[in-house]
């Protein structure tokens, strides 16, 4: 298999709800920033800071999501693990592919709302991306990891909220540097991210969630 069968293999693999999310959650931020900028009345700055808010605090979940989602499209996990390619490498790649969408349209809303005249906030350039990237990795990477020990997109995604609603209520209260809050959480997510690996690394625990006792 070519590297590109083989990437576009792993893309069907992630499913169509884990490829969907992020960019329905970047149409519907532009779509809300073609609402606004209709207004005759709109304040540019509020407006700014508003869709900014937007981006940080309601994108991100969508990549959360997605990564739940996408790291547990295997059912036959006794069979992954008997094959040549380690099981933690084909989670990778899925969680690289939609951390790769989740930029690409992270970098789409940014420019449009840098061009509409409403991206309030002090980084400009690359260093943008950090305000909707460092949530999305803490959320990317919280997934990853509820996935390796639960087994369960729908316990994963619930981990994914919980998360979220940790960053938004109590972390970004204490943390209020915009940098110094975007880093910290990328460097969570990194943490997270590796953890998560460890444990898809580990085949007996894996093998043991399918039939307890199994290990033994």
């Amino acid at each position: 298999m070519t590297e590109r069968k083989l990437w576009m293999h792993e893309a069907r693999r992630c499913g169509l709800a884990a490829l969907a999310l992020p960019l329905a959650a970047a149409i519907g931020v532009l779509a809300v920033s073609v609402a606004v900028g209709g207004g005759d009345h709109a304040d540019a700055r509020s407006t700014g800071i508003g869709m900014v808010r937007l981006l940080a605090n309601v994108f991100p979940v969508a990549a959360g999501l997605a990564a739940a989602t996408a790291a547990a499209r295997d059912r036959l996990i006794e069979v992954l693990l008997a094959l040549p390619t380690q099981y933690p490498t084909v989670v990778r790649r899925r969680i690289t592919m939609v951390t790769a969408l989740v930029i690409a349209s992270a970098t789409v809303v940014i420019v449009w709302l840098a061009l509409a005249g409403q991206w309030a906030n002090p980084a400009w350039g690359p260093v943008a991306l950090l305000v909707p990237m460092g949530p999305a990795f803490f959320l990317i990477g919280a997934a990853l990891f509820a996935q390796a020990v639960l087994r369960s997109t729908s316990a994963a995604s619930t981990v994914v909220i919980a998360a979220w609603l940790f960053q938004v209520m109590l972390f970004d209260t204490y943390v209020t540097a915009w940098l110094a809050n975007k880093l910290l959480l990328t460097a969570l997510g990194a943490v997270l991210a590796y953890l998560g690996t460890r444990r898809l690394s580990d085949s007996e625990r894996q093998l043991a969630r399918i039939a307890p006792g199994a290990a033994q």
